[in-house]
């Protein structure tokens, strides 16, 4: 989040990010993501991967990507209930359609499984703090 001071109040802003493919278990060879899709650890990678934050919070690791977004929507819930009310809206459906358009040789199977899996996942997850 960006803010700055002027003479104005103080105004908010998300900051883009960048490299949204790692997030997506993009480090990961098929067999693995067949194995953290088969035995439900979706959860587990998601909490388990490392981000370039590091918040007092969490000890010495690097914060996760969505346990910061947790915790941001926690402290500053104006400026990324609305962000999580807009991830609410995402469905399997787009996801599907997302992700059909993406060529074969580019994408295996598993590949799309599981990012389609890992997306809707993280959605419930950012949701539930949500409500």
């Amino acid at each position: 989040m960006l803010r700055r001071n002027n003479p104005k109040p103080i105004i908010s802003r998300l900051a883009p990010s960048f490299d949204h493919a790692s997030s997506l278990g993009r480090e990961l060879k098929d067999a693995r993501r067949s194995l953290i899709l088969n035995e439900a650890r979706l959860d587990r990678y998601i909490h388990n991967g490392a981000g370039g934050i590091y918040l007092e919070k969490f000890g010495d690791a690097a914060t996760a990507p969505i346990d910061l977004a947790l915790e941001l929507i926690t402290r500053f819930p104006k400026e990324f209930v609305p962000w999580v009310q807009k991830i609410e809206q995402v469905t399997a459906t787009q996801m599907d359609r997302i992700l059909k358009r993406i060529p074969n040789d580019w994408m295996s199977e598993v590949q799309g499984t599981f990012a389609k899996a890992l997306v809707l996942k993280a959605k419930e997850i950012l949701c539930q703090t949500n409500r």
